[in-house]
């Protein structure tokens, strides 16, 4: 659900705006981090950190193999030894070793809903994105999550994971209109249009200054609901207009 943020902010090397449904925080580092209102968050760096940081979310370098690298150096086998090894404090106790069940087998009731809804992932739907991004992973994260979410919120998790695999296809280059009313839907304000690729940075009227230390135009393209072709939203009104004059 997307959330309205009070106010934008600015400064310190910092800027907190409004990404299509994302609130994006963006540092003059290079690194944005991006929230959609519920359960996702992305972290993006610039290329130029490559390989140049390190901690709970790994170094990245490219290679999957040695993210879990505790802050000794060595790489760990369990998640829970790497990630008691970034404690910031010691006091804090150590995470023992996790016996993670398997949500379908705590709750078999809900895997034959889980399968049948994440299934959209395998199907028609994201046929054109197969080929760049399996559907084998995010099928079994989707049921995993879906069979998990038993107190409320099952469409939440459901939702999460299929826009999880449609964020990645976008990473690939392939846009695929998969909300509809019946699958996930996303409610836009009065004449915008849903677009699961549309600009980051919003187009304004002339005189609407963004921020300094703004680094939309890093992220290619944001999913969320954005003003037409040829229109422009100004300021936090919720219509689109189609000239800047009428905003005097």
């Amino acid at each position: 659900m997307p959330v309205s943020l009070p106010k934008t902010y600015s400064g310190s090397g910092l800027a907190l705006e409004r990404a299509g449904i994302f609130v994006a925080l963006f540092s003059r580092l290079g690194i944005t981090l991006l929230w959609d209102g519920g359960m996702r968050v992305y972290v993006r760096l610039a290329p130029h950190l490559r390989g140049q940081v390190e901690g709970l979310c790994g170094n990245f370098d490219g290679d999957t193999e040695n993210d879990f690298t505790t802050r000794q150096g060595i790489v760990e086998s369990t998640p829970e030894l790497f990630g008691n090894s970034w404690k910031v404090s010691p006091s804090c106790p150590d995470v023992e070793n996790q016996d993670v069940r398997d949500p379908c087998a705590l709750n078999p009731h809900r895997v034959t809903w889980a399968r049948k809804r994440c299934a959209v992932l395998t199907q028609e739907l994201f046929s054109r994105c197969h080929a760049e991004v399996s559907f084998q992973q995010y099928y079994d994260w989707c049921v995993f999550d879906a069979c998990g979410c038993d107190s409320g919120g099952d469409c939440e998790c459901l939702c999460t994971a299929v826009a999880s695999y449609a964020e990645e296809c976008n990473r690939r280059g392939v846009y695929i209109r998969w909300r509809s009313q019946d699958l996930c839907p996303l409610q836009c304000d009065e004449g915008q249009l849903y677009d699961p690729c549309g600009p980051a940075c919003t187009p304004s009227c002339p005189g609407v200054q963004q921020s300094p230390h703004s680094q939309c135009g890093v992220l290619f393209c944001v999913e969320g609901c954005f003003c037409p072709a040829g229109t422009v939203r100004h300021g936090n009104k919720k219509m689109c207009y189609l000239r800047c004059n009428y905003l005097q």
